[in-house]
């Protein structure tokens, strides 16, 4: 049974490259969020400059491909030698030239994370066991939205063989039950379950019950944190999904991408910056006691 639910999956599946996955037009969860945020950011988003990785984001990638994708991390990353000094100019030298064949170079500090954060991943059982399970990482998908007609995509980090599963691997800040709460919210992480969970069963016929999120801290102690979306917040997330893909499909018939706003707004101060009243009891004479 597994096989032929693994055979039917990867039918729908494309092995393709991070940034031959990138380079493509269909829409991808982050053109949902920046739909969200408005017309003239996705806009952006699809026709502006390609954003320049940040610091946070190339150690994202690198811990990505290190734990999901280890062939692609010595082709792709490379540590610079502790012998190597960074500011001379055969370290400028070395540097250009790993740049040029298309590596990213990592220093002794991300070398140090990367290390830490792999040792504290895999101690921790349930993501250890998640990670090793009988599936395949980093496989695309493709399908045409049946509401608005338009391409997406998506890229799960993990997909167990059997279709049942897909782990995301995330790298945060807070990997407390609470703290990850936050950056659900913040990220619109409820938007991807939804997403991807319709999008691999549209491309391919087969739907996944569940998704993962494994969570582990990019600073000391490199905590890590495992929680399963739930059917409210995967029922949340695809309705979001929704909402933007119809928004898009609105901005790209008519060819007018908005911002935030096309007439004067009234704003308002939240429900709790309210003023509130002073309960302090000032005391009578008669409870003043002289001494």
């Amino acid at each position: 049974m597994m096989r032929q639910v693994y055979a039917t999956l990867m039918k729908g599946a494309v092995q393709l490259g991070n940034e031959e996955y990138h380079s493509r037009e269909e829409y991808s969860k982050s053109d949902l969020d920046a739909a969200n945020k408005s017309g003239i950011h996705l806009q952006y988003k699809k026709e502006g400059p390609k954003q320049k990785p940040t610091a946070a984001m190339r150690i994202g990638s690198a811990f990505h491909a290190l734990v999901l994708e280890p062939d692609i991390f010595e082709t792709e990353f490379i540590y610079k030698p502790e012998i190597l000094n960074a500011r001379s100019k055969d370290g400028k030298e070395w540097k250009a030239r790993q740049e040029e064949a298309g590596r990213t170079v990592l220093n002794e500090d991300d070398k140090e994370q990367l290390q830490s954060m792999t040792k504290s991943l895999l101690a921790c059982k349930p993501a250890y066991e998640l990670l090793n399970a009988d599936g395949i990482a980093e496989q695309s998908f493709f399908w045409k939205n049946e509401q608005t007609g338009l391409d997406c995509k998506c890229r799960p980090d993990y997909l167990f063989k059997d279709g049942t599963t897909i782990v995301d691997l995330k790298t945060t800040t807070d990997a407390s039950l609470k703290g990850f709460s936050r950056s659900v919210c913040n990220f619109r992480y409820h938007v991807q379950a939804g997403f991807y969970l319709h999008g691999i069963e549209q491309a391919t016929g087969v739907r996944p019950d569940r998704f993962i999120f494994v969570a582990i801290e990019k600073t000391a102690p490199y905590g890590v944190g495992v929680y399963e979306a739930d059917s409210a917040m995967v029922s949340n997330g695809f309705e979001q999904a929704m909402i933007d893909l119809k928004q898009i499909a609105e901005w790209k018939n008519t060819e007018i991408y908005t911002g935030y706003t096309e007439e004067i707004q009234q704003i308002s101060l939240p429900a709790w910056m309210s003023p509130k009243k002073n309960n302090t009891v000032l005391p009578s004479m008669e409870d003043i006691v002289l001494f």
